[in-house]
């Protein structure tokens, strides 16, 4: 989620740990619809025609927000250890 209007995919480590009316809407509506769709999976004798709706839109968009934030972090992580000079051999740290 964004803090402050920035475009940040993670919250800063000094921001508010609280859950903004808009995230905790998201979460109820995507648990109902989530709900909604398990049942009428739950109520076919098969999966034929529903798989293909399942993988779109569940398993793709969870996979692509993963690759998503793995790459963001992976970004972070390298940029701050290019600010950060590495310690000096032979000093402890």
């Amino acid at each position: 989620m964004t803090t402050g209007g920035s475009s940040e995919l993670v919250r800063r480590p000094n921001g508010s740990t609280r859950a903004t009316l808009l995230e905790l809407l998201f979460d109820v509506v995507f648990v109902a619809a989530l709900a909604l769709v398990s049942m009428l999976i739950a109520e076919r004798a098969s999966w034929n025609g529903l798989a293909p709706v399942f993988a779109v839109g569940y398993v793709i968009p969870h996979l692509v927000r993963g690759v998503v934030l793995v790459g963001v972090l992976h970004r972070r992580r390298h940029m701050a250890e290019a600010v950060e000079p590495p310690p000096a051999a032979g000093r402890p740290c």
